[in-house]
């Protein structure tokens, strides 16, 4: 007779799964139930905070937490993820309930999905002064105009959190807004910012204006989104320009990034500028991201600019650019930082995937840039002809086309190359109906396109095996043919899907041995090292390393 298994003691159990059964016993209502998990929870947290908490719609109702309250035993929570349709129940019904909860001073990270009432957050960073990253969308004027400003009090709020590292404030920056930014300058360990639209704020003007930075910040990450005019007349009538040397130490940046640069902006001349006045001393930056508008009207200059940027840089272990639609920066540009380059990825708009790196500049970089590891670029189309399944099973060497047999044999001839993004389309100038039948309900228009991606990759990896490739990952990004779409088993959000294979040798006998494409949809769980290179860049996100060379 087999021998039972006894049950899991509940400290050992995953937080989703404390989750699950703490969302089960509240639905029965059972409050000696309720009061051992809580119990659980506690003994789980101790000495250890939990990782993570999402507050969701299934997850932390008003009656849930207030359950949780009348058990006597609070969890312990360190890190807090509000999700938006959370943010607008607390917004609009239940305020009371919500700062309760968490009073306790043992949070560590405080992130809103979406915005944040003003007058709520001042509240939780008075009650949280051990934070260390901040994140929210934007501040939401939820006050009247006439009544008095709250952001000083905000402001004061956030000045006393001095153990705060992050920061990351990506919505539209008022003049209101100043005195909050202006409280980040004062705090000592800070080493992460992110802003979004500076247009108005932060300008080089004269000293007396209110919205010139009170010193500079000296953090080792700086992400810039839409820093400039918008091109619009209303947008900052009066904008001169943002000098990076003015709000941030270049002396001790290690990663820059310029999302979305906008029509006007000369930050990325001045930033040229600032980079050749310090001389030998330099810079320590080791990652660089810069995109420009895919509507700018002064996007050759922003391009030319870019290219003096890069190479007034020394030593980039990163390096990520988007130029729009005039195609890819000079190869002489990359092949600067050839000796220290791990990470580059080279994107454009939907509209310009025909513009691509020639071949000839493939090769160049490959053999300049020997550590590469990883390397996102845009590929010759690959041509469904017919979409039948006898078709897309047929050998890989008559379905690839012959120019992009010949990108694939150069990338399988850099042996340090573990990752691969391709940036491009499949059939590239036919329409969807003509292929298959989309159905609705059933997703079948959405899971046909899955197949001929998954083929791709299959037709792609096993190329590159043949040809001794050491490729590890391999990413496909066909965001334009599914933009509205929600594919399951894939890394996506709702415009941008990303498929991921690990590349295997399959097979029993040596001599017929084929590297083949297995989908690997946890890569973000499993790998989150590698979002820097497999995401688009119209998507800002946190910053995270290259992949390792044993990924």
């Amino acid at each position: 007779m087999a021998e039972k298994t006894a049950p899991a003691p509940f400290s050992t159990l995953p937080l989703e799964m404390k989750q699950h059964i703490f969302t089960y016993v509240w639905k029965l209502r059972d409050r000696s139930a309720t009061r051992l998990v809580c119990r659980g929870w506690k003994n789980a947290s101790d000495p250890i905070f939990w990782k993570k908490i999402f507050v969701s719609e299934n997850k932390a109702q008003p009656e849930a937490c207030d359950m949780i309250q009348k058990s006597g035993l609070l969890p312990l929570v360190r890190d807090l993820i509000i999700q938006y349709h959370v943010m607008e129940l607390v917004r609009k019904q239940h305020e009371g309930w919500f700062l309760p909860l968490y009073t306790r001073g043992h949070l560590v990270k405080l992130h809103f999905e979406r915005g944040v009432g003003v007058k709520l957050l001042t509240s939780m960073l008075k009650q949280h002064p051990k934070l260390q990253s901040l994140a929210m969308a934007a501040f939401p004027l939820d006050y009247i105009e006439n009544d008095e400003s709250p952001f000083p009090k905000l402001a004061d709020a956030l000045s006393h959190c001095r153990e705060l590292t992050d920061f990351e404030q990506m919505g539209y920056n008022r003049e209101e807004f100043v005195p909050c930014l202006n409280a980040l300058f004062d705090l000592p360990k800070l080493r992460r910012v992110s802003l979004g639209f500076l247009y108005e704020i932060f300008l080089d003007t004269d000293d007396s204006s209110p919205s010139k930075p009170p010193g500079v910040l000296n953090v080792e990450y700086l992400q810039l989104v839409r820093p400039g005019p918008h091109g619009l007349e209303n947008f900052a009538p009066v904008y001169q320009g943002l000098y990076l040397d003015s709000l941030v130490n270049l002396g001790n940046l290690k990663v820059l990034k310029l999302i979305d640069i906008c029509s006007g902006s000369p930050i990325l001349e001045h930033l040229a500028t600032s980079l050749s006045s310090l001389g030998d001393h330099g810079t320590s930056l080791k990652s660089l991201e810069v995109s420009i508008d895919y509507f700018s009207d002064d996007i050759e200059v922003s391009k030319n600019a870019l290219e003096k940027t890069i190479t007034s840089f020394r030593g980039l272990e990163t390096l990520i650019v988007s130029t729009g639609g005039l195609g890819p920066i000079n190869r002489s540009c990359v092949q600067h930082h050839a000796s220290s380059l791990l990470n580059f990825c080279d994107f454009h708009q939907k509209k310009f995937d025909d513009i691509r790196y020639s071949l000839e500049d493939i090769v160049s970089i490959l053999e300049a840039c020997k550590n590469l590891s990883t390397l996102a670029i845009h590929l010759p189309p690959f041509d469904v002809k017919r979409p039948s399944k006898e078709h897309l099973r047929e050998s890989s060497q008559s379905n690839l086309d012959v120019e992009l047999r010949q990108y694939l044999e150069t990338i399988a001839r850099h042996k340090n190359l573990r990752a691969l993004r391709v940036l491009n389309h499949l059939c590239p100038d036919r329409k969807y109906n003509e292929f298959y039948q989309f159905d609705e309900e059933r997703d079948g228009f959405l899971d046909a396109w899955g197949l001929i991606y998954r083929d791709f990759a299959n037709y792609v990896v096993e190329y590159l095996g043949r040809h001794e490739s050491s490729l590890k990952l391999f990413c496909i990004s066909p965001a334009h043919h599914c933009r509205w779409a929600r594919c399951p088993g894939t890394d996506l959000d709702e415009h941008h899907p990303h498929y991921y294979y690990k590349c295997k040798w399959v097979g029993g006998v040596s001599d017929q041995k084929r590297m083949a494409a297995v989908p690997f949809p946890e890569a973000r769980v499993e790998l989150p090292n590698l979002e820097l290179m497999f995401r688009d860049l119209t998507q800002p996100d946190q910053f995270k390393t290259g992949p390792q060379a044993d990924t």
